[in-house]
């Protein structure tokens, strides 16, 4: 398949814009099992103002940006969007995966970088990396604190 070939000729293990999971889903007709937390961790505004899940679901929730609050975030996080399985919006996608990250370090990362792919080095030693210091490290909370200040993430919107 071409998007494989494409994907195989991305670089560093670290490189996670070739990081395709969903877009390979969709491809083969199959939709993904993933949490959308568009309306929070994301925010689409359109020209009149108005706070939307993104470009594709204009009107959900449709309130205005200067009403929209802290309550409004903490539900669209939690919100189960029915659109979520069949999404093309990468950018939410990429958001998406933080939150997994954040989340359940391990089944992440497991996630990312499954069984087949790690006959690649760098990909095998970026995972036991990762796993090392947000997983099994004694000191993981400073690296995970480290990260969020990075990444500029917060535990704040947790489900």
């Amino acid at each position: 398949m071409i998007l494989d070939e494409l994907v195989a000729l991305g670089g560093s293990a670290f490189n996670f814009a070739n990081y395709n999971r969903f877009q390979k889903n969709l491809a083969d007709g199959r939709p993904n099992d993933w949490h959308c937390g568009a309306g929070c961790r994301y925010l689409y505004v359109c020209e009149e103002g108005l706070v939307h899940w993104c470009s594709q679901q204009r009107g959900y929730p449709g309130i205005p940006l200067e009403q929209y609050g802290p309550e409004d975030l903490l539900r669209e996080y939690r919100q189960v969007k029915r659109c979520a399985p069949l999404c093309t919006i990468g950018c939410v996608h990429r958001v998406a995966q933080i939150d997994e990250l954040r989340q359940n370090p391990q089944a992440a990362l497991s996630q990312w970088f499954p069984t087949a792919r790690r006959e690649r080095a760098t990909r095998a030693l970026g995972m036991k990396i990762l796993m090392w210091a947000f997983v099994t490290n004694s000191h993981r909370n400073l690296f995970r604190d480290a990260a969020t200040r990075v990444f500029g993430t917060s535990r704040h919107a947790e489900r």
